[in-house]
């Protein structure tokens, strides 16, 4: 075979060229995307580069999605889950996920930083839960519309605590029709009607 077809490629490792040498056997399933690893190198470096670890795992330590660990470019060995089953577990090799977060967060060690302020978020939220603290009002989500939004602020102000009276800042009064008025706080939108005799 000529030097460079698909049945020959060098070792990622070491650049012994694998495929037709057959006393370096290369690893099968990094062989299968492209990728040429001899046995040497790959059991070399079985606790480095070539470890394996599970997709949540993927997904958690290195802050990927599962869209991003869905490329076909990716070596994934399957097993047998001892959770489940009904379904297969996926193994990743360490190397090409440290390679998918560089180019999503830029390094390693900035997809760490994200993955544990997600710890972190999660982690209070979970103590906010059990605690009965209350989350407050994200901007970040999109507008409620009127009617949900002033539902909403109601709930927020009748659950909310309140440390200090609120002396109500009202508008001018506004007619309604038929002697109907209403007027409403400024600071609270804290409505009142009234019918004028």
């Amino acid at each position: 075979m000529i030097n460079g077809s698909r049945l020959e490629r060098p070792c990622r490792n070491c650049g012994l060229m694998l495929g037709l040498n057959l006393s370096k056997k290369p690893e099968q399933t990094l062989w299968e995307v492209g990728i040429g690893v001899c046995s040497m190198c790959f059991n070399a470096n079985r606790d480095g580069d070539y470890k394996k670890m599970t997709m949540t795992r993927a997904i958690e330590d290195y802050c990927l999605t599962n869209t991003d660990l869905s490329d076909t470019k990716l070596a994934v060995v399957k097993k047998p889950n001892p959770h489940s089953k009904n379904k297969f577990m996926k193994l990743y090799y360490k190397f090409q996920v440290e390679e998918i977060a560089k180019i999503r967060h830029g390094s390693v060690n900035n997809a760490f930083v994200e993955a544990s302020i997600r710890r972190d978020i999660r982690l209070q939220s979970k103590l906010d839960k059990q605690y009965g603290i209350p989350k407050l009002k994200d901007d970040s989500k999109p507008k409620l519309s009127k009617k949900k939004k002033s539902t909403t602020e109601e709930v927020l102000m009748k659950y909310s605590i309140v440390k200090e009276p609120h002396i109500h800042n009202f508008s001018k009064p506004i007619k309604l029709g038929q002697g109907n008025m209403m007027k409403r706080c400024i600071d609270c939108n804290f409505e009142v009607k009234w019918e004028e005799i």
